[in-house]
């Protein structure tokens, strides 16, 4: 609703929560080992999806600070989405023999303490995936750490469009409310 800030940053390993209407830290969220590279809220703003260099994510209860799911990734988790029930997770490599790859998985089922990883689309060429959301049920859109920008049907793997749109890493997007424009 726009009345609360998380933060996050390098330098930590813990998530403020502030209030807007005072400018008061509220909560503190505890449990990476980590830094926190990226987090996302859910919709109903009931939970919270974090992202660590310990590579785990963590699912939150935002309301009262509970570790709901530690989700192990094999990569480094650099980005989360939660889309309603839809979760994709951007993982780095660890080695320069293994690749950036995208895990899906659950909300509900991730709530609930199941960790069932529903899809992982691993990247085939040399660019690192940096973002992904998903833009209607059966396509995401991923940015690429070279510029590269594409819409992909992650249920048959196909890539529907693909785009060369800066010369260097592509690190965040934003999308407009109504989900017509980005900006990256």
């Amino acid at each position: 609703d726009g009345n609360l800030l998380f933060i996050a940053d390098k330098d930590s390993k813990y998530i403020s929560l502030v209030s807007l209407i005072n400018n008061q830290v509220i909560g503190t969220y505890n449990g990476h080992n980590g830094v926190i590279w990226h987090l996302d809220i859910s919709k109903n703003s009931n939970y919270m999806i974090s992202c660590s260099g310990d590579m785990s994510c963590i699912v939150w209860n935002v309301n009262n600070g509970d570790v709901l799911t530690r989700i192990s990734e094999t990569g480094i988790p650099k980005y989360v989405s939660i889309n309603d029930d839809l979760v994709i997770i951007v993982c780095d490599p660890i080695s320069k023999r293994s690749k950036s790859y995208i895990s899906f998985y659950s909300l509900s089922e991730l709530i609930s303490g199941k960790v069932n990883q529903l899809l992982k689309f691993t990247e085939v060429d040399n660019a690192r995936a940096t973002t992904a959301n998903l833009i209607d049920e059966n396509i995401i859109l991923v940015t690429y750490d070279n510029g590269t920008i594409k819409k992909i049907n992650f249920k048959t793997n196909e890539i529907i469009q693909e785009s060369k749109i800066h010369n260097d890493s592509i690190k965040s997007i934003s999308f407009s409310k109504s989900n017509t424009i980005l900006t990256g």
